[in-house]
């Protein structure tokens, strides 16, 4: 009997210490939504556990008692404060109307006047003896007629205050579900503990032990599920007024949540939490199932439909385990339209200036050509300065032109056998003028076999020529630039071009693949370049990067296939020797 009467008040005093520092946590919060009545209901429930265990330890009828009222003191303020939170907490109202709190109050006041009141009149109860054996004494009252009315009013408002929150946990995604479960849990279990012991279904009362649990499980929702700093209100606010699209998938790939925005664009006219993905939008769930981190387009499937950019983020746990994704769709249509009809209009402007262009390097070429053995140093010169830009411009107009057929599949890859030995002789031949001038030394280093690569040989010669032209722009006075070749793995090569100049600096080598990024300032450039050779590698499957380090150089690396590896070659071998 001992042990029972220690574990209770052990339990009691757990509950009352945890109900303090939950109230206290919850009064720090606001004005949250919900935070002040949920700092009122557990100011409650610490009073009344801690009158319970006072009401325990007291010997005489007079002082259990005193402490016996103060218990129902606490129950009275308990249903009021819990319509009031529960209000908060679903967005019902951000501040109850006082209306509404004194009229709810108008039942618990009656019945605190009641129970000080009842030795006059026994309305509470009609008597109240001393039950039990030291040390455990306890009271033993018989009820009056008003005590019904309180038990009646307060379970009453519990069960209508837990109807609102199922009704709302129906219209949350998990992680406010089990945030609802939890707390219904933690705030209803000194009531269940309760009930059981006032039917007289347990001989022993169980209220101490709720409130234990109940302590240690709200302090638990508390820590995991960031009381207050997330409310579902807020939530729900922020979620369902952006205009992108927001999707929540579980790891099955249902669907947990959906705002408004995300509602509309799904193919579905009424999609059902729960549902599966693939029954609602099948395109996108089949490119959920690439597992891609990368931001995507999901492509209409007709013209009068828009064009989504669709970025995937993982949700985890607590645990890092991995719980769903969250899908945020963007409408692009109107970006794409824009930069389709940009698109047009420069290939339309560039294809016009092409033909000009091209005429006017063919009579400088003819002009140079025929005044040679007349012109002065001064003309030679400037018809070779002319000749050069005429040149440049009519290179620049052909990379626009390409990059715009890359960029819509329309420059068709004419695959073959490549000897890359005899592609790079051929490039650093074409540059040895242009690297003399900077006395720089071009070699390349090759193993004695190297497998022919599978590619367009047409396309494969321009990027190294881009990357052999970029190397000797950069390169330091006096320099080396070297062209590598290794086999790499099964079915590739990597291509690296090495030049010794200043180096890229770290915060530009993430953009140099882009259009009209041109890195340094040194040397003049259109930064298409790069960008051309980028698209050409995706092309063929693919990739290129840059290795650099201020003051060291910079290595350009792309990778090539294997023509055998592509079953369309028989892996032909090539000896090279390496040459300066």
């Amino acid at each position: 009997m001992e042990t029972v009467y220690t574990l209770q008040f052990t339990f009691l005093l757990v509950g009352t210490a945890v109900a303090l520092v939950l109230a206290f946590r919850a009064w720090l919060r606001r004005p949250a939504p919900g935070s002040i009545p949920f700092a009122v209901h557990m100011l409650a429930v610490s009073l009344w556990a801690m009158a319970y265990g006072l009401e325990l330890t007291s010997v005489a009828l007079d002082g259990k008692l005193v402490w016996a009222n103060f218990k129902y003191l606490a129950q009275i303020a308990l249903p009021v404060a819990w319509l009031w939170f529960v209000r908060e907490y679903t967005g019902r109202t951000a501040r109850p109307p006082r209306r509404m709190l004194l009229a709810l109050s108008i039942l618990p006041l009656t019945t605190l006047i009641v129970l000080f009141t009842s030795p006059w009149h026994g309305f509470f109860w009609q008597t109240v003896s001393l039950a039990g054996v030291p040390p455990f004494i306890y009271l033993q009252p018989v009820y009056g007629p008003w005590y019904g009315v309180h038990v009646t009013f307060t379970y009453l408002c519990l069960l209508i205050g837990s109807v609102q929150l199922v009704r709302h946990w129906q219209q949350v995604n998990y992680f406010f579900r089990w945030q609802i479960v939890t707390l219904v849990a933690g705030l209803l279990l000194p009531w269940a503990g309760n009930l059981l012991h006032v039917a007289g279904l347990t001989p022993l009362d169980l209220t101490p032990l709720a409130f234990a649990l109940s302590g240690l499980l709200l302090m638990r929702f508390a820590l995991r599920y960031r009381l207050f700093d997330i409310s579902p209100v807020a939530h729900r606010a922020v979620v369902h007024s952006l205009a992108e699209g927001v999707l929540v998938v579980d790891n099955q790939h249902r669907l947990v949540e959906a705002n408004p925005a995300a509602r509309r664009m799904l193919p579905t006219a009424d999609p059902a939490i729960g549902q599966p993905l693939r029954q609602l939008w099948p395109r996108l769930a089949e490119r959920l199932q690439a597992e891609t981190a990368a931001p995507f387009e999901l492509s209409p499937d007709t013209a009068a439909q828009p064009t989504y950019e669709v970025t995937v983020s993982p949700l985890f746990n607590d645990r890092r385990a991995l719980q769903g994704r969250l899908l945020l769709l963007r409408d692009v249509s109107e970006r794409k339209a824009q930069e389709a009809l940009r698109d047009d209009m420069t290939r339309a402007m560039v294809h016009d200036l092409r033909a000009p262009v091209s005429s006017a390097l063919f009579a400088l070429q003819m002009l140079k050509g025929d005044l040679a053995p007349v012109a002065s140093p001064d003309d030679t010169l400037l018809l070779d300065m002319t000749t050069t830009n005429t040149e440049r411009t009519l290179q620049l107009i052909n990379e626009i032109l390409d990059i715009h057929r890359l960029e819509s599949g329309r420059l068709p890859l004419s695959l073959s056998h490549v000897a890359l030995p005899d592609l790079i002789a051929r490039v650093l031949a074409a540059h040895q003028s242009r690297a003399a001038q900077k006395q720089l030394r071009l070699r390349h280093t090759l193993p004695p076999t190297l497998p022919a690569a599978w590619a367009d040989a047409g396309l494969l010669e321009r990027v190294v020529q881009n990357l052999v032209d970029n190397a000797i722009k950069f390169a330091a006075i006096g320099g080396c630039i070297t062209l590598s070749a290794v086999v790499q793995g099964a079915g590739t090569l990597c291509v690296t071009v090495h030049d010794d100049g200043p180096g890229i600096p770290p915060e530009i080598q993430s953009t140099l693949f882009d259009k009209y990024v041109t890195g340094r300032d040194k040397e003049s450039g259109s930064g298409l370049g790069l960008s051309f050779c980028r698209m050409v590698l995706e092309a063929h499957g693919q990739r290129i990067w840059v290795e650099s380090q201020p003051g060291h150089g910079a290595a350009f690396t792309f990778t090539l296939a294997y023509a055998s590896a592509n079953g369309s070659g028989n892996g032909t071998q090539i000896n090279t020797d390496d040459t300066d």
